[in-house]
């Protein structure tokens, strides 16, 4: 289907936001807008005050005072007006023609700003959907983006892409409605294929069609004081619409958008006189979440409520998806919420899924046995980090295999009849029983990068992940079914014609993969207790080499200084998971990659293995540009050390699934 959707002005009415209204007399409103939400709020962002982070960021770690200094957002500007400069003066010039200025943009967050999703009931139809959005940037800015908005909708009325605008009163706020039409054909088909095979040319395209009205959207804004509020509907009965227009039936347009989309937008601006305190603080209320969330100067906040997705699954119509989403657990979800603070010189992230005990479904999965928030006894200190996981791969197919006999009966019980024969057969065990060999303990490993030439970067920006080097690693809890499986492995190698060999390296049994001209480096190997999965050069043989000979003292990864640092950042419990790393190195890595691709693109074209292809070429002025923006990027030395220690834990217990990070910012 075609659709054409509001063009250029409308889009230019949502980007502007925040910006536009019909003057409101009166301050401020005291209390916030994200008070202000129903209970039908199915999502809501907020930003506190960007304007304090970014001034806290700057003042009190090295990575805000070198890569958000003023001096260099003010050379990123001059660096775009140099690359356009003709651009630059006709942006200039429409700034100024509103009395607006490239400054503002400062301002717009110097308040809290947010915005909710909100589900608004609809007579004999599914909810519609609407954006709820809010902005501080102040009186004297909110006054000139308010003028600048109606003094643009005002020069491009009467043109059909331009919406409608209507002022009108709601809850005693002065309202601007901009309508806009949402066309389309009232045939859904691309084209007509002939029958006669499925090559492009086959496909006859389809006689133009006259544009029907299929929708609409409607925006709201508004102003109170120093703050600009909004509402958007997303159109969404494009089907019902079709479907009447093909019978010949009429639209009541008023009652299937207009109406319910002033309806929401009304409710939300009372709610900013009354004291109800609407949906989010009962959210925030949900057990477990407030200890969940970290402390600190918060950057952004999300929540999430599922309960109206829900509740729309009660529906009639709904029976199909019900009979799917009960039997999984999926309606168990409770509301979900992340925050990220900066708390002096760390960086903080929380969140919490709110899934009380007891559980069921899909649920059923998480019930696994807490680790030791401790590295590997065999893990040496020179790693980039580790992390820990308790999962039995045996007990989660066991509730999988349960939960899809239960959906899927008798069809589903002779797919696992045909699947536990084969394994049965090769490696005299069930599929339960081999993942369960493997242990309830999953420990990865990272490594520093190894530096290559062209060759080696064009292979890893190819392949994703192949520049990473790390390894997974299970402590086996029955090595005689892993010693089965290995020889299982080892029996095919030979007929992989080349893509796999066996490899007996110090005392373990295993396959490397290594397709040739592929860059790609993979290993397979099991001895001593342990499985490990390693990518990359040197990792199984380093791995290999730690299990065998673990490290003493200083040397091991448990006296490490960077695992010191993270223990006084989040101090470890046993969890589901748990990570150290260290990211000292990270910027300066990623520094050198970006200055590689500005500096000579040419060189990530010649991929090992893939057919060869003429090297982007650029002219002298893109050629200068590129050189421009790597002098701008700050330098090695100033990244060095930027960031520090980082850890992580998931918990999950009786309220629901808690997650927590931390990582260490240099001082200024």
């Amino acid at each position: 289907m075609k659709c054409v959707v509001a063009r250029a002005s409308f889009f230019l009415a949502w980007l502007a936001c925040p910006l536009v209204a019909a003057a409101q007399a009166g301050g401020t409103p005291s209390k916030p807008s994200a008070y202000c939400l129903p209970e039908q709020t199915v999502a809501v962002v907020r930003v506190p005050n960007a304007g304090a982070y970014v001034s806290a960021m700057r003042r009190q770690t090295r990575l805000g005072s070198v890569l958000l200094s003023e001096d260099r957002l003010q050379k990123l500007l001059q660096l775009m007006q140099e690359s356009d400069r003709e651009g630059w003066e006709q942006w200039m010039a429409q700034l100024a023609r509103f009395n607006l200025q490239p400054v503002d943009w400062k301002k717009l967050f110097d308040g809290e700003a947010g915005l909710a999703v909100v589900l608004e009931p609809r007579a004999g139809q599914p909810p519609l959907a609407m954006v709820l959005a809010w902005l501080e940037p102040g009186d004297d800015l909110a006054g000139r983006l308010m003028a600048a908005m109606q003094k643009a909708i005002a020069e491009a009325s009467g043109r059909e892409d331009v919406p409608r605008r209507t002022d009108i009163n709601l809850a005693g706020f002065a309202v601007m409605q901009l309508t806009q039409d949402v066309k389309g054909s009232l045939v859904e088909e691309e084209g007509i294929d002939d029958d006669e095979g499925d090559a492009p040319g086959n496909l006859q395209p389809a006689a133009p069609a006259e544009l029907a009205k299929l929708d609409e959207t409607h925006l709201f804004v508004t102003r109170a004081g120093g703050r600009l509020l909004f509402g958007m509907s997303i159109p969404a009965s494009q089907t019902y619409v079709r479907e009447r227009l093909l019978a010949q039936q009429t639209i009541d347009w008023t009652g299937l958008v207009g109406e319910p989309a002033r309806n929401c937008f009304a409710r939300f601006l009372a709610a900013h006189k009354a004291n109800d305190p609407g949906v989010l603080p009962r959210l925030l209320a949900t057990p477990g979440l407030a200890q969940a969330l970290p402390a600190g100067l918060p950057l952004a906040e999300v929540v999430l409520n599922p309960a109206p997705l829900w509740q729309l699954l009660q529906q009639p119509d709904a029976a199909e998806a019900r009979a799917i989403l009960e039997p999984l657990g999926i309606t168990k979800l409770g509301p979900v919420a992340l925050r990220s603070t900066l708390d002096g010189t760390t960086m903080r992230e929380g969140w919490f899924v709110s899934l009380p005990s007891p559980r069921s479904g899909i649920w059923t999965l998480l019930e696994q046995t807490p680790v030791a928030a401790e590295p590997p006894a065999w893990l040496a200190a020179n790693v980039a980090g580790f992390s820990v996981m308790g999962l039995d791969l045996g007990k989660v197919y066991a509730a999988a295999k349960e939960l899809a006999l239960q959906m899927g009966g008798p069809q589903a019980q002779q797919v696992f009849a045909q699947l536990e024969g084969q394994v049965q057969i090769q490696l005299q065990a069930g599929p339960r029983e081999l993942l369960a060999a493997l242990g309830n303990q999953i420990s990865t490993v990272s490594f520093p990068p190894k530096k290559g030439g062209a060759a080696d970067l064009a292979a890893a920006e190819a392949i994703p992940g192949l520049a990473e080097r790390a390894a997974i690693v299970w402590q086996v809890r029955d090595p005689a079914i892993c010693a089965r499986l290995m020889q299982f492995i080892q029996a095919i190698a030979p007929s992989t014609q080349g893509m796999m060999r066996v490899a007996n390296e110090q005392g373990f049994t295993g396959v490397r993969i290594e397709p040739p001209g592929t860059g790609v480096k993979v290993g397979l190997f099991y001895g001593k207790g342990y499985l490990l999965l390693g990518m990359g050069t040197e990792v199984c043989e380093t791995v290999m080499a730690m299990i065998s000979s673990p490290p003493q003292g200083n040397a091991a990864f448990s006296a490490s200084p960077l695992l010191a640092r993270a223990k006084t950042l989040l101090p470890p419990e046993p969890a589901f998971s748990y990570s150290v790393s260290d990211l000292s190195r990270a910027l300066p890595d990623l520094r050198e990659t970006i200055t590689q691709l500005l500096q000579a693109p040419q060189a990530f074209q010649a991929i090992p293995g893939l057919p060869a292809e003429a090297p982007p070429q650029l002219d002298p002025q893109e050629t200068a540009l590129m050189e421009k923006l790597t002098q701008l990027l700050p330098t090695a030395e100033e990244l060095e050390g930027m960031l520090g220690a980082s850890t992580s834990l998931m918990l999950i217990n009786s309220q629901g699934i808690i997650g927590r990070s931390a990582t260490e910012l240099a001082p200024p």
